[in-house]
């Protein structure tokens, strides 16, 4: 009972918010059909991936190291060169834009690790694990 509850509660405001762009594409007399449909095919969608990725842990890191590298290093560091890059400028030595690509290459690593080992981990779920041989006494 508690799923019903809070899946509607946790799926309310990010569909609200993709429904208002969607929304003009459809004739207004039409729009609840459409809501009830978009409704339901995310809702299926969000089944498939549960029942495909029952371990949520690897899919997790996978969407952390992707979201983390780019949210937290690369693009705020490619915004902030762009900002500083006419005024005030990079600096002495280009500091600014040494620091930016040096945090933007941290970035780069931690995606690249990160998506590496999640993928392998998401892998290793398909794939029949062989049993370990008993050590001989």
């Amino acid at each position: 009972m508690m799923i019903y509850v809070t899946h509607a509660l946790n799926f309310w405001v990010p569909f609200n918010l993709v429904f208002f762009y969607i929304k003009s594409r459809h004739k207004k007399e039409d729009e609840l059909k459409w809501e009830l449909i978009y409704r339901a095919i995310i809702v299926a969608i969000i089944g498939v991936v549960a029942i495909v990725f029952p371990n949520i842990n690897a899919l997790m890191g996978f969407l952390g190291a992707f979201c983390l590298s780019n949210m937290a290093f690369i693009w705020p560091n490619m915004i902030y060169i762009m900002v500083v890059w006419q005024r005030p400028g990079l600096g002495k030595y280009r500091w600014r834009l040494w620091k930016g690509i040096v945090l933007i290459s941290i970035g780069i690593f931690i995606f690249i690790c990160g998506s590496v080992v999640s993928i392998n981990e998401l892998a290793s779920m398909f794939v029949p694990q062989k049993p370990k041989p008993e050590p001989t006494p």
